[in-house]
This record gives C-alpha cells, structure tokens and sequence, in this order.
C-alpha cells in the first residue's frame, strides 16, 4: 500500500517534503522527496533531493528510479550511495524566553517643610512710615511638582492704615528650608486668576487679549501704548526665570512673532519696547500689525504668600518583561532564529512608570536583553542568544535516534530529469526497485509555466511580478512599498505609517518609514547632542523634557540650574542709592549661591545726605527728621561759610543772638554758643564763678581780722598799757 502526500497542499513558504510510506503502517523502508522549487520553466532541471529512509537491509542490486510523468527517466544504483547513510534523529521541541531587562527613571519631587512669618510696611500719606510684623512662626510645605504654591492669603488676616499710601510692601521672612523659595505676589496657585487672567503652575502669567492692535497711537509715530494691570517690572528682563518658568516661553518678557514664523522674538527694552510693572504702562516701538504679541510677566508684590521648590531626587526600577517562545532542532541542524527591533518592540511592549509618576516625567529604556531555556523534554538541547545579532540558536547536544538509518541522492544526479515541454501541472517520483519490483515509491506534483524571473513560481501560479526574482509567494516580504509575497498586502506586518519616537514634548517625532535595506525606520529628526532649556521639548529624546543630565557634586541637574562654564548674570537687587547689584557665577554646570559685589539695603543714617537703605531718598523723610545744617560743620545748603551766612546768619560779624531763629552755634533760638542769653536748663559757668568768687572774698575777710588782732597784741607787750582793755 503506497500512501503520497501531494505538494500542492503544503505552504508555498516551506520546503516540501514528500514523505511515502510503503506497505501502510509496518513499513520498514520509505522514500521521501524534497523539491526545492516546485514551479520550472520548460527544459529546466529539477532542484531537490530523495532520501531512502529504513531500519532493515535495502535488498541487493537495488536501484533508485526517476519518473515524469510516470515515464522512466533515469536511475542511480542504491549501492552507490548506501555506504554514506546516516543515523535519523528526531526532531526534539524546546521552549524559551526572549526577555527585554531596562530601567524606568523618573524623579521623585519629596515634600519640603518649612516655616515663615511675614511682615508689611510702608508710608501714610502725612510721610510717616508703618510697618505691621508677624512673629508667629507658621509650618507649611511644598514639593516641585505643585510649582510656585499658594500658602496663605495675609490680607484676609490685617489691611494696611486706613491713610496708608500706595506703597505697601509685603515682605516674608527666612524659612529656614535652603531647599525652599518663599515670595510675596499678588497672587500665585494652580487655578489661580491674576486680573482675570489665568496663572500658570509655575506662577506666571500669560494675558488673555494683548493686543497692542486696539492700543493708543503715539503721534508721529507707529509706537502704540497702553496701560494693564501692574507687573514685576523685573520679570520681563532678558534671561529672567524662576520657579521652573515660564514654559512656553525662554523667560518673561513681551514677544513678538513675524507673520510667516513660529518663533516668537524677545522684545528688549529701550529698543522694542518700554514698560513699567508699578503702573502697567506698556509700549510697543514701531508696531508691526501683521505680527502677533504675547506678554508673560509675575504678578507684582502684594498679600500672597507663595512657595517653590526644585527639589527633586532621582529615582529608577529595573524591571523585564519576558514572552514565551519555542522551537525545535534535530541533529545535527542548527536551529536560528533572528529578530529584528521591531519585532521585540511589539513581542516585548515597556512595562508603565509608577502611577504615581506623570509619563512626561519617566523614561523608560531597554538596557539589553537576554533569553533563558523554559522547557526541554527530551534533556538534549541547549539554548545560546547572541545580545549584538538578536538571534536564539539552538543545539541538540544529546541527539535522540530513531533507529533509522538513511542516505540521499540528488536530483542532479538523475540525467533528463528536467521540466517537459508542455504548460501544465507534472508529477515527478522516485521508486527503490529491486529485481523490477517497487520495494518503496513517491511522488511529488510540480507545475511547469513560464517564469520568466527563475524565482520557481510562474506567473500564472502565483507571482504577481514574473520579471523581478525577489517577488513571488513565499518570499521574505520587506519595507519598499510594495506586495513582495503576492498576497494582496503591501509591506504587512511592519508598522510603515505608525508613529514613532512619540511621547509628549518628542523633538524626534516621526513616523515609520522604508529604508533603503529594507527594514522600517524612524523619519523622525534625531536626538540633539544637549538638552535645549525652556522650549518645553525633548531635545535630547530621553522621555525627559526641559532636563540636563549631568551629575554635578552628587546633584542631578536640570535646565533651571544649566549654564556654562565663564557665564556670568546679574544677582541681588538693583544699583540705586548705596546698594549695588552684583554678579553670580557658572561654577561646574550650577549657579553658584554667592552674589559677589552685592551690596543690600542698610538702615537709613540720617544726616550723610546718602541713601542708605536704598529707596531713592537720601537721608530717608520718612525715617530722619529735618536737622539743621547751620551747626553741622560744613558749608551746606546756602551758607556763605561754615555754619554762616544765608539762613544761618552771622557770617563778618554779624549779630545772629536777636534774629529770632536758632543758627550758627546756638543751641536754641536766640541762646546759648556765643550768645550771652543761656538757654532753658543750661547752666554754664556762672554758678561755678559766682561760689567760687564767695570762697575767696570769706577767705580774705578772715586773713585781715587775723592779721588785725596780731597787730594789736603786739603794740600793747612792750609797755603793758592797754593790757585791761584787751582783757
């Protein structure tokens, strides 16, 4: 009994196999035909192989015979090639993990506690100046992700004096927390509104409707002017930021945008534009009606206690993902099996962040990947992966035999065995013969047609491009834009047309494309060598946008602190009066904390004629009372001399004691210094002089009745008249 397995019904896309078995079930000796390309043209050599498979002796003189058509063509004496048989094995399954093992990173923004108190002050509209503080210390916290934070409302707490002008200044003071940033604004929070504006999470404001459009007209000019809601004046100067913005913009500022561009232009001072934060006054120089402007400011000072934090600490996990795969290998073939990044990107999908963790705040990457055997029935197959290639090779180190023995012949070996003439559907078969007996026999269909391109289909079998070899069913289909394997679908099972690189903020952005080698690839822009701060992109496409990656002196950096080695920018407050703004330094990729040469507001010392305390006022009003310059030894105001002349009077001799007014070196109007006249409660010299003049006077008047009575005892000795009157 011959059973044939006919071609035709296996895939196009594996070799086929022809396996006969003689005499049904018990059969010892089979014959088995593998035709490598199953459509010829005609005259065309056949290309594949026949095996005699069998467990028990080939009879003597036996013969291998070829047949189309059922014609006898050619044949080989089994003789020949029996010497060469070999052992079969059996095929031995097998299972395994592919595993991707990457890393998840992300920061961790850890809450910050702190504390504060605050203070106001300011002057009333008589010139006299209030200040309300608050000793009470308060805790509170904020993280980095809540931005510039809103903390407490102190106007619902005091008001300034009712005859308070406007100049109240809200000040907080020193929390403690290096880590934190306390303010005063206006206003600050998410969901917070600034004159019916919204404010960003970072603090800043973004007007609704600035348009300098419906503005006032300067004449004689195309400068246009408004006034809106009082502003940090500060906050629109070149290169300013803080608490981690603005985003949309590199710093505050007024922008301007060309018709035709996406890149808003900043608008420097003086040159572009005037303003001023305190009135809201705004001007924009030599308008240009076909651009667009847009303002980003900080509310200005004010009752609002705010707060912010960088602080972040850098955290990961490593995990893997793993996905079941199997295979099997007989001896002594060598299983292989090749993946691409495509294809482990879709068999391996990335595990998500932490839910806890916003996905623009986590990158995720793939730190290499590695395979385990999982299964192994029969105990004889090793499993090896090559990390650079991709690819699972397999091994059966211990081969299971299957007590057959075999040996092959090929078609090439057959003379005339070659592809008929006619168009058409043919059978080829192959028969051991021993004394013009078939012991064993198979067979295989083949068709002829005209295939052009000698891929092995024919054009009327299949291919659906006869004239190009690399086109036909069964072929590897590859990303060119076209059906490789006839099967209706262009470029399936790759992900041309899908997005790629495509996560919030991506500057590689892109989709997938056909390569010139055939694979699919990213169009997208490739990643920028340095993370470029402010634009509220991934330049870098790291899964990290507005980053810097460096470690410096164990603190991750961000663009926040990013800048260059030699750069310098302004620190502390402005130069007015005595204070000077200082400089701060670019120290190993961070701003250093020194503010060198700075200068700060000192208490106003009265009487220096400087500006101490840095308000724009020498010799504050508000803190120092007028004082005379007539005694301060220096020629000032109008003198005509030191502490003469003018409102001082008494310069050349001139009577200054019965002018009325206190001048020159009086001590009160009219008294005191030269003026005979001594002023209330000044005593001078005249107390002393007057008791000291009585000493004398008592002290002479007692020498003279002394010197008195000696005289008269001395003219009464000699003769001793007068002794009774004396006595």
């Amino acid at each position: 009994m011959h059973r044939t397995l006919n071609s035709s019904v296996l895939p196009a896309t594996a070799m086929l196999i022809m396996l006969v078995l003689a005499a049904g079930a018990e059969a010892a000796i089979t014959v088995e035909i593998e035709d490598r390309l199953q459509f010829y043209r005609p005259g065309q050599s056949l290309d594949g192989m026949v095996s005699i498979v069998y467990d028990q002796p080939v009879p003597s003189a036996a013969s291998v015979v070829a047949y189309i058509d059922g014609a006898a063509v050619s044949s080989q004496q089994a003789s020949a090639y029996e010497g060469n048989a070999t052992f079969q094995y059996a095929s031995q399954p097998f299972g395994y993990n592919i595993t991707a093992f990457g890393t998840s990173l992300w920061n961790e923004t850890p809450r910050q506690y702190f504390s504060y108190s605050f203070k106001a002050n300011g002057t009333r509209t008589d010139g006299s100046a209030w200040s309300i503080s608050f000793g009470d210390v308060t805790p509170a916290s904020v993280n980095a992700s809540e931005g510039l934070r809103f903390v407490r409302n102190t106007s619902l707490e005091f008001a300034p004096p009712g005859d308070a002008k406007n100049d109240t200044q809200y000040f907080e003071v020193s929390n403690g927390n290096p880590n934190v940033a306390t303010t005063m604004r206006a206003a600050c929070g998410k969901g917070k509104a600034y004159a019916n504006n919204p404010i960003t999470d970072e603090g800043w404001v973004i007007p609704l409707g600035f348009n300098p459009a419906s503005w006032n007209q300067e004449p004689g000019t195309s400068n246009r002017f408004t006034s809106i809601e009082s502003f940090d004046n500060g906050s629109l100067r070149e290169g300013f930021r803080m608490f981690g913005g603005p985003r949309i913009f590199p710093h505050g500022g007024i922008y301007k945008t060309p018709q035709g561009s996406s890149t808003p232009v900043y608008q420097r001072f003086g040159t572009n534009a005037v303003w001023d934060g305190k009135t809201g006054y705004i001007k924009i120089i030599n308008f240009d009606s076909l651009a667009k402007y847009e303002i980003t400011y900080l509310p200005p000072n004010g009752p609002v206690l705010c707060a912010h934090t960088p602080a972040v600490v850098p955290n990961s996990t490593q995990w893997s993902v793993p996905a079941a795969q199997s295979g099997s290998v007989k001896y002594p073939e060598t299983f292989t099996k090749a993946y691409s990044q495509q294809e482990l990107a879709s068999l391996l999908p990335l595990p998500p962040c932490p839910a806890y963790v916003k996905p623009s705040a986590c990158s995720r990457r793939v730190d290499m990947h590695g395979v385990a055997e999982t299964s192994d029935p029969t105990n004889g197959v090793e499993v090896s992966f090559d990390q650079a290639a991709l690819q699972v090779t397999a091994i059966a180190s211990s081969p299971v035999s299957t007590n057959m023995r075999a040996f092959s012949i090929g078609f090439d070996n057959f003379l005339n065995l070659e592809a008929p003439g006619p168009l058409g559907n043919h059978t080829v078969s192959f028969s051991l013969v021993s004394q013009g007996n078939a012991v064993s026999s198979g067979s295989a269909n083949f068709t002829v047609c005209t295939d052009n391109d000698g891929d092995g289909v024919c054009g009327g079998a299949g291919d659906c491009n006869d004239n190009d070899f690399s086109v036909h069913p069964g072929a590897q289909e590859v990303c060119n834009g076209r059906d490789d394997t006839c099967d209706g679908a262009i470029d399936e099972g790759l992900p041309v047309g899908q997005a790629c690189n495509d996560w919030p903020g991506s500057a590689c952005k892109g989709v997938y494309v056909c390569s010139t080698d055939g694979s699919a690839a990213c169009n997208g822009p490739g990643p920028s060598a340095i993370e470029v701060c402010g634009n509220n992109r991934d330049d870098d496409c790291d899964g990290l946008v507005d980053e810097f990656g460096q470690i410096v002196e164990g603190i991750p950096q961000t663009c926040e602190t990013l800048c260059n080695p030699g750069d310098t920018r302004p620190c502390g407050g402005p130069s007015v009066g005595e204070c000077r703004q200082g400089v701060t330094s670019c120290i190993n990729g961070r701003w250093s904390a020194a503010c060198e040469g700075s200068v700060g507001p000192l208490p106003e010392v009265c009487g220096d004629l400087k500006d101490n305390n840095c308000n724009g006022q020498a010799d504050d009003p508000s803190v120092c009372q007028p004082v005379s310059t007539c005694r301060n030894g220096l020629q000032d105001g109008d003198e005509q001399g030191v502490d003469c002349g003018g409102a001082c009077q008494a310069c050349g001799g001139e009577d200054t004691c019965s002018n009325g007014i206190e001048d020159f070196d009086e001590q009160g109007v009219d008294c005191g210094g030269a003026c005979p006249v001594k002023c209330p409660g000044e005593a001078g010299l005249m107390p002393i002089i007057t008791v000291g003049v009585g000493v004398i006077l008592l002290l002479a008047a007692g020498a003279f009745i002394f010197y008195r009575k000696r005289m008269h005892r001395g003219a009464l000795l000699p003769g001793g008249e007068g002794e009774e009157e004396l006595r």
